[in-house]
């Protein structure tokens, strides 16, 4: 008499593929006038029916991502997400609604950082950074940090935008990539999952590289190594953003070595590109475009 053995391997059968997506979203202001706004912004050229057509493109296009985690960077403040959520609700299945969201900007910011989920937000942390010892006039962006419940598992998810080029933000970047590296190695050493997106203002060449993976740097502790998604699929040539002609990989999607990526690519088709292949950028003069900034998307294998 033959018998059949079966091998059970439990761990793929309770994995889970996940899709991350991180997106600049240009300055997404609401109508109302708070003080805080840009300019462009204020006045007569900015108006309710600007703003609803503006969020009515916006979830049209982030139903086009249609990720189950999206970051999203430049969001004024929580009733923008909520705008988003509701107009997103409209036209989805009963599955795919983003049920949960979080929300963080400084006291006295213009814009903040955001994530919509469609798994439960167990935690949220914020982290802020004082960077006026260095030369900054206000503290920075705060790194926002989302414990994200996937079926039996759960991945830490941190929000990032960090400081432009201009007016030094070369030590304000470092500053908060130590509070980064800081936070994301803090979270591996006690054995979670991390990933780590968002508008970090520093093309993936620019920062420090070992083994294919990027090393984010604590000053003077040992580096925390992070897989990057430019890396890891090379074969993606096209950036995210566009400086003086140039294309440029300033937004990122990192992950710890513990979590498998799947696949990655950037949206640069209709409707975050225009006929001539340009990112199709927001105006607010004509109500034409979306952002500067195209999304990214990853899967992963939880």
């Amino acid at each position: 008499m033959r018998y059949l053995i079966f091998l059970f391997v439990l761990s793929p059968l309770f994995a889970r593929n996940v899709s991350v997506a991180t997106w600049n979203m240009q300055t997404f202001f609401d109508a109302r006038t708070q003080g805080a706004e840009y300019s462009d912004f204020k006045g007569e050229r900015w108006s309710e029916d600007a703003y609803k057509a503006r969020v009515l493109k916006a979830a049209a296009a982030l139903k086009k991502i249609g990720s189950d985690v999206i970051v999203l960077e430049e969001v004024e403040n929580e009733g923008v997400l909520f705008d988003l959520y509701n107009e997103l609700c409209t036209g989805f299945s009963w599955k795919k609604p983003y049920k949960y969201a979080c929300f963080e900007k400084e006291e006295g910011a213009s814009i903040g950082v955001a994530l919509l989920s469609r798994y439960e937000i167990l935690s949220v942390r914020c982290h802020s950074v004082d960077v006026r010892p260095f030369g900054s006039r206000r503290s920075t962006r705060p790194i926002l940090e989302s414990r994200v419940k996937i079926k039996n598992d759960c991945v830490t998810v941190f929000s990032n935008h960090w400081k432009s080029r201009l007016g030094g933000g070369n030590v304000v970047r470092a500053v908060q990539e130590r509070a980064l590296a800081l936070s994301l190695g803090r979270c591996i050493r006690e054995g979670e999952r991390v990933i780590a997106c968002g508008d970090f203002n520093s093309d993936i060449s620019e920062f420090s590289s070992l083994e294919n993976a990027v090393c984010l740097r604590s000053y003077g502790e040992k580096a925390t190594k992070m897989h990057s998604v430019w890396l890891s699929f090379p074969e993606v040539e096209s950036g995210s953003y566009c400086f003086r002609g140039k294309w440029e990989r300033i937004d990122h999607i990192f992950f710890s070595p513990d979590i498998e990526s799947l696949s990655f690519c950037v949206f640069d088709s209709s409707p975050f590109v225009n006929d001539k292949g340009e990112i199709d950028r927001y105006s607010v003069f004509s109500g034409k475009g979306l952002s500067d900034h195209l999304p990214l998307c990853a899967l992963f294998k939880i």
